[in-house]
């Protein structure tokens, strides 16, 4: 059943963009930029992106199910969903425009265009916590690499990434 919906789910998510699309290449971030949506990091969201929801499509978080990516849960209801599909095709063609080579979306947690200390302290208080048993200090914007779990893959990408900053 899962096959039969994953090419409506990419017609949904085209048709969201044919909406909203804005030109890349343009100083500052797009007007419909939605760091959540960009789930590999990249400044851009793009196929990339679609194809990473479309593997992480119908999963929960708990009981965490083996497709699980938490950063594919733009909405952070624990499912991956059709809510989370519309939200990536709203803000597909979008870009941040990074001024780093070094830049990744996903380290930037409190999303101010930068990844610094203030980022490293979320990524910080939340160490350690996972999904699923649920964690009191679960924070699923410092779960960088969205394996359901904060821990040193996490923290690897927040140090490739410190310093690096989006053109705001």
């Amino acid at each position: 059943m899962l096959r039969i919906w994953r090419p409506a789910l990419y017609i949904l998510m085209v048709v969201a963009a044919s909406l909203a699309i804005i030109p890349k290449g343009h100083a500052g971030v797009s007007p419909n930029w939605n760091p959540e949506a960009d789930l590999d990091g990249s400044g851009t969201i793009d196929d990339f992106d679609v194809l990473l929801m479309q593997l992480a499509y119908a999963a929960i978080g708990c009981p965490k199910s083996p497709n699980w990516n938490t950063n594919a849960d733009i909405n952070n209801d624990n499912v991956v969903d059709i809510m989370d599909a519309v939200l990536l095709g709203a803000a597909y063609g979008s870009t941040c425009n990074p001024l780093s080579p070094n830049w990744d979306t996903r380290a930037d947690i409190n999303n101010d265009c930068k990844v610094d200390i203030s980022d490293s302290v979320i990524l910080g208080a939340a160490y350690g916590s996972t999904i699923c048993p649920p964690s009191p200090n679960w924070n699923p914007e410092a779960d960088l690499d969205g394996d359901g779990d904060v821990g040193m893959a996490d923290v690897i990408i927040m140090r490739r990434a410190y310093g690096s900053q989006c053109d705001p």
